[in-house]
């Protein structure tokens, strides 16, 4: 697991408790991962879909028109985790879906970004 070594302890035995081995799940190069790397392709082609036009023509970057709103911050949250979990390769290439639309609609959100360096939590 990449991300925050303080949390990965806790997402291994939690979401192996419910789904295995993570490792197991969709290795890399199977049928398997293969489906589900286009099922995401097409779903965040989908939310592209969604998105219509400005008055100049232009495509929208945000479900909120010219601002963000909460569906847009959603939609960061789920690309910001898989930034996290995914091979720097894959996760390049989310980036340049739907003509780089996802790559420009995270640069938007790295104003945002923080990075919680506290003492983990004990649940």
């Amino acid at each position: 697991l990449a991300g925050n070594p303080c949390s990965a302890e806790y997402v291994r035995r939690t979401r192996e408790a419910y789904f295995g081995p993570l490792e197991e799940l969709a290795r890399a190069g199977s049928e398997k991962r293969r489906a589900h790397w286009e099922g995401a392709r097409k779903s965040f082609g989908t939310i592209a879909s969604w998105l219509g036009e400005d008055a100049g023509g232009e495509r929208l970057l945000f479900m909120g028109g010219d601002r963000i709103c909460y569906a847009d911050v959603v939609v960061a949250a789920l690309l910001k985790n898989l930034q996290k979990v995914l091979p720097a390769e894959e996760w390049q290439e989310i980036m340049a879906w739907d003509g780089g639309r996802w790559e420009r609609f995270m640069d938007v959100f790295k104003r945002f970004e923080a990075e919680d360096v506290g003492v983990p939590m004990e649940l």
